[in-house]
């Protein structure tokens, strides 16, 4: 049985040095959390429209808009609250606990002021200091903050990012960061005579406006769109979560069949460019192989491989640590299934990604969408620190009231979706020897 071997052409063995993969996100099981988005996202939208058009408003609005709301801030929120006081439990804290604070704040102030007969004076006001902030209610604030978190979870699930922290939650004080810093503007200004109702609207919109929504919208707006825009050039069969393993390809193989319409080393060079120096896999004797392999660019040949020792050779790979990209055609199904990403260049291929030409240029247009998804992520979640920022200083002077801080999350979730809309345009050791099983 012919074994191969990993050669460069003119026969020198192929080393490479590529970095072991990170673990991959565990989701969760389904549960009802887009069922509560929905409900909840209904129930707010009227509660929004009568705190930000006083037109809409009519006698005993803020009764109607209580009993709207308060589902949203108990059954909508029942998740988050209980992630936080499970957080709480572990001596940990996430973006549901700010949320779950925020919402309960918000209520805790509103119903007072409901009781106390004083629904508000008809304005939105953008600030606190200086507004009527006695005669107004924050039920708008919990039910939005909510629907936003719930829906922050609903695309994490779509985008398979379920369980994958925004990238301030990894940063161990955050969270309580945020937390101290409501409780010392509130404190300050309650102790410079505002008085208690704007002191707890400081701390409401300090909550509201730090809470990182939109940061946790950034890596699922960005896979998401990755996915539509593959769709969009014809490719078939790339899945978030295929998408995922084709962002930590550390090393691609590039079946003779992905050649079968011609040399293609304007392709190799621009995997050459993403860090990838590519493996001609083939099933032809070495001179044949190294011939192809020279006249598309490619430097590294497995020769003499049949299908099924082909499939092993993904395996040892993937056993040392590699995340595998298999580039083939029409006859390359079985290591195509065995890679973490099978591209295939035939348009029937049921366990491959099903590329929208038969040339390797396609296959390497996904791999670098892949590579190009963290940098969209990346560049959203910049955008969403730029709008925020503003907001928590404006928020702590007390400048910004908490429906204007809605209003400042609401934005920070539209500019993170529009750069994903638009970001596309446009060390490790030495590889080891898959080719040749140990012992």
């Amino acid at each position: 049985m012919s074994t191969g071997t990993v050669r460069r052409a003119g026969g020198a063995e192929a080393p490479s040095a590529v970095p072991a993969p990170p673990e991959r996100a565990v989701i969760p099981a389904v549960d009802d959390v887009r069922r509560r988005f929905a409900v909840s996202a209904a129930l707010t939208a009227p509660v929004l429209l009568l705190a930000w058009v006083p037109l809409l408003r009519f006698p005993h609005w803020a009764w109607v808009a209580l009993a709207l709301a308060l589902p949203v801030a108990t059954w909508g929120a029942l998740p988050l609250h209980r992630a936080a006081l499970a957080g709480l439990r572990a001596g940990s804290a996430s973006i549901d606990t700010l949320a779950s604070a925020a919402v309960l704040l918000a209520v805790g102030a509103s119903v007072p002021a409901l009781l106390t007969g004083a629904p508000g004076d008809g304005s939105v006001p953008l600030a606190v200091l200086g507004s009527s902030v006695t005669e107004l209610l924050h039920l708008e604030v919990a039910a939005a903050l909510t629907t936003a978190v719930l829906g922050t979870r609903v695309l994490a699930r779509a985008a398979g990012r379920e369980g994958s922290p925004a990238p301030v939650e990894a940063v161990p004080w955050f969270v309580p960061g945020v937390l101290l810093l409501a409780a010392a503007a509130g404190g300050f200004w309650a102790g410079a005579g505002t008085g208690r109702p704007a002191a707890l609207a400081i701390a409401l919109a300090v909550l509201v406006v730090a809470c990182p929504v939109a940061l946790a919208l950034a890596e699922p707006a960005a896979v998401l769109a990755a996915v539509r825009v593959a769709r969009w050039r014809g490719t078939g069969g790339l899945t978030p979560a295929v998408l995922g393993s084709a962002r930590r390809v550390t090393s691609v193989l590039v079946g003779s069949g992905a050649l079968a319409a011609g040399p293609r080393p304007d392709a190799v060079a621009r995997l050459r460019r993403l860090d990838l120096d590519p493996v001609l896999l083939t099933a032809d004797p070495a001179e044949a192989g190294e011939a192809l392999a020279a006249r598309s660019g490619i430097d590294a040949v497995a020769a003499g491989l049949p299908p099924r020792e082909q499939v092993a050779a993904v395996r040892r790979l993937q056993d040392a640590g590699y995340v595998v990209a298999v580039v083939g055609g029409a006859g390359d199904g079985a290591v195509l299934a065995a890679a973490d990403v099978g591209l295939s260049l035939a348009p029937d291929a049921p366990d491959a990604v099903r590329l929208p030409s038969p040339d390797l240029d396609a296959a390497v247009d996904v791999l670098d969408l892949a590579r190009r998804t963290g940098a969209v992520a990346r560049s959203g979640s910049g955008w969403a620190l730029a709008v925020a920022a503003p907001g928590v200083a404006l928020a702590t002077g007390g400048l910004l009231h908490p429906t204007a801080a809605v209003a400042v999350v609401a934005l920070g979730a539209a500019v993170v979706a529009v750069r994903s809309l638009t970001g596309f345009h446009g060390a490790g050791g030495p590889l080891p020897d898959p080719w040749h099983p140990s012992g």
